[in-house]
């Protein structure tokens, strides 16, 4: 005589069964959240990293901090928050160009880093007629929760204005990203720059 499959062995193998696809989604849960913390951590790293290449190229080629300098409508200040600089103007070969005969500096393009939104902006403003590289702008890094710039003469004194007689620029740049399961990856990077010939 054949036996069938009892009520009880039914409500056991689907016990167990449950079980194991609970497992099964358990861990494709903490393999998903483990990929996307990863990937928050580096972008929190690359987003405080990558401006740093940008403000250290421009703060070492720059010929001073400017005080102040108008994008259009909008007059951007060199202080704490936002800085300033002027570059020397360069020909579409990028050598820089100077005139015999005038003073040091006449032909400069500008540079500002500005903190808009928990963004941080590049203005290039190049000097109309002269330079030979375009103005534009562009967005360096998204989240950054805090952005800070100070100012040093060349005996190493902090400067709080008069801005140009600043021969180095310390940059500090803090980066949020959130992750999974409430986690938040917070990115901190700081340094300073030496203006060039100062």
């Amino acid at each position: 005589m054949k036996r069938g499959v009892s009520l009880l062995e039914v409500i056991l193998g689907m016990a167990i069964s449950s079980v194991v696809v609970l497992g099964l989604l358990s861990l494709y849960t903490k393999g998903q959240e483990y990929f996307i913390n990863e990937n928050a951590f580096g972008v929190a790293l690359e987003e405080s990293r990558y401006p740093f290449a940008w403000i250290s190229r421009d703060v070492k080629t720059a010929r001073s901090v400017a005080s102040s300098w108008t994008v259009g409508e909008t007059t951007y200040t060199t202080s704490a928050r936002t800085l300033v600089l002027a570059l020397p103007s360069v020909d579409a070969d990028g050598i820089i160009l100077e005139n015999p005969g005038q003073p040091l500096g006449t032909h400069v393009d500008h540079v500002v880093y500005a903190l808009a939104d928990g963004r941080l902006e590049r203005i290039y403003d190049a000097k109309d007629g002269v330079s030979g590289k375009p103005d534009g702008r562009r967005f360096l890094a998204e989240g950054v929760q805090d952005l800070a710039f100070t100012y040093t003469n060349d005996r190493g004194v902090v400067l709080a204005s008069t801005f140009a007689a600043a021969s180095s620029v310390g940059a500090r740049i803090v980066v949020r990203e959130g992750g999974a399961g409430r986690r938040t990856f917070v990115q901190t990077l700081a340094s300073t720059f030496k203006l060039r010939n100062k």
